[in-house]
């Protein structure tokens, strides 16, 4: 299975990554929302927007764009 590696670019010095052994890109991706949603209850500034870049070998696979005040906001399907 691939490594990926998880990077917030923002203020975070040096910037806060993170590693993962998983079976596709599709985990990967869901790997990084869930570190994401992991940040709410932090005490980092909620107003700023950051991007997470995941990273398999040394090819980016992809990059999520978030702000952190964003998340907390309630949402309902209508």
């Amino acid at each position: 299975m691939p490594t990926y590696r998880f990077t917030i670019e923002a203020d975070f010095s040096p910037p806060a990554q993170t590693s993962a052994t998983l079976p596709d890109r599709d985990s990967a991706w869901d790997y990084g929302e869930t570190i994401i949603r992991g940040l709410i209850g932090t005490e980092r500034d909620a107003d700023e927007s950051r991007v997470m870049i995941i990273v398999e070998g040394s090819q980016i696979i992809g990059s999520i764009a978030f702000n952190l005040a964003a998340l907390r906001i309630p949402r309902s399907v209508q």
